[in-house]
């Protein structure tokens, strides 16, 4: 690896070691076994700079600000779910500038990079949220599963909406990724 200096072996290398009845996942496996065979997570992911770290920090308090907030003012309150939504931009926007002043960009750490991807998706979750749910979210739901009740299966999906909203509203929602 150019990031962490280690040596590891080629394919080529691998495969003409491999003798007869041997296979490359064999061997992969067999090496794979030895704790001092295998890299180190360390050389896994870069560390972050302060600001970076700041970001991280962020993104792991920000649940607890959020439980605390809506323990504080209810759920039916816009202000912790702004403010969850605003340490998350904030989070995401640190990690990001940090990740880009490295040797190397973002986009070629493949740890971080799928990282950043997942959180991007959990980003949804604010939409499923109260009282963003309640406002605007839960009304569109239920018109698209009325119209879906009329269709050939279509109709699944519409029971399935209808089915499962109210876990969704009062139990998933609030604890995944929140």
């Amino acid at each position: 690896g150019e990031r962490s200096g280690l040596k590891f072996k080629a394919v080529r290398d691998i495969l003409a070691k491999t003798e007869g009845s041997a296979t490359l996942s064999g061997f992969i496996t067999g090496e794979a076994r030895e704790a001092e065979r295998v890299a180190p997570a360390q050389s896994l992911v870069r560390r972050y700079n302060s600001l970076g770290l700041a970001g991280e920090l962020l993104f792991i308090l920000r649940p607890l600000i959020y439980v605390l907030g809506i323990r504080k003012m209810g759920k039916s309150d816009w202000r912790p779910w702004a403010l969850s939504l605003l340490i998350e931009l904030v989070s995401r926007q640190m990690i990001r500038t940090d990740l880009g002043t490295g040797k190397n960009s973002a986009a070629e750490r493949t740890v971080e990079r799928d990282e950043l991807s997942r959180r991007k998706w959990l980003f949804l979750y604010y939409l499923l949220r109260s009282p963003f749910f309640d406002r605007y979210t839960e009304s569109r739901l239920t018109r698209v599963a009325e119209w879906c009740n009329n269709k050939p299966l279509l109709s699944l999906l519409g029971s399935l909406i209808q089915d499962y909203q109210p876990l969704w509203q009062n139990y998933y929602f609030y604890t995944a990724a929140s």
